[in-house]
């Protein structure tokens, strides 16, 4: 039962996914993910269209929005 709870979650969310139209970054955020992760936003925008495709909630909560982490691969297989 708790398998199928999880499924249904990552599925609504992969749902939004189809709806997206396009990635905004900020200045921050870019500069961000290179110092963190050595990622740049373009490549770190692969992974939502190759597979797997990992998509779920933060357990850190946002009063102002809903979060979410995302883990895939990249074009590169990084």
């Amino acid at each position: 039962m708790y398998m199928i709870a999880i499924y249904f979650v990552v599925m609504s969310d992969v749902k939004l996914l189809f709806d997206c139209t396009g990635f905004e970054w900020d200045k921050h955020n870019s500069e961000k993910i290179w110092f963190k992760h050595q990622v740049s936003p373009s490549e770190s925008e692969q992974i939502f269209f190759n597979l797997p495709l990992v998509v779920a909630d933060t357990v850190k909560l946002s009063e102002k929005e809903n979060r979410y982490y995302a883990l895939g691969r990249t074009d590169s297989n990084r």
